[in-house]
């Protein structure tokens, strides 16, 4: 029976020892695991991040070159215009000359007639005294030949007078 005790001891020992190892190897291999995990996971950032950066200076450079070529077609389009402009430039002075002269030539027109009209109605305006100056003139000859000749001669009204 201590024989039997003792083997049950040393069998007992003998498993608690191969379930600690076991314990303790299954603990390394989960380490392993995990270490194995994060290492994996740093390169695959470092990969993605080297991948971007690759694909970020590519289009980078499309980019560029697609500005610049942008920039060079604005500034073909900008000097264009300006030829253009600068082409049309004697041509739009001469038309703004003509307009200038037409619309001081018609302004001068517009005031010689107006002066026309204001000079014709300041004739017709003396033509019209003059007019009455002289009816009168004939009214006070015909008055003073009448007094001279006698009082029963004289007219009774201004009828040469013109109103």
């Amino acid at each position: 029976a201590v024989q039997a005790c003792r083997r049950g001891l040393v069998a007992r020992r003998v498993v608690r020892e191969m379930r600690t190892a076991h314990a303790v190897e299954v603990l390394i291999a989960s380490f392993r695991t995990r270490l194995a995990i994060d290492r994996m996971k740093k390169v695959r950032r470092a990969t993605v991040s080297a991948q971007s950066w690759a694909r970020m200076r590519r289009r980078q450079a499309d980019f560029i070159r697609c500005r610049v070529a942008a920039i060079r077609l604005q500034a073909w389009c900008r000097a264009r215009k300006q030829r253009q402009r600068m082409r049309r430039l004697p041509q739009t002075a001469l038309l703004l000359q003509k307009w200038w002269r037409g619309s001081r030539g018609r302004r001068l027109a517009r005031a010689r007639r107006l002066q026309l009209l204001r000079l014709r109605s300041a004739v017709r305006a003396l033509v019209r005294v003059r007019r009455r100056r002289d009816a009168y003139r004939r009214w006070r000859a015909e008055t003073m030949a009448a007094y001279r000749r006698g009082a029963d001669a004289l007219p009774s009204a201004r009828r040469g007078i013109a109103t």
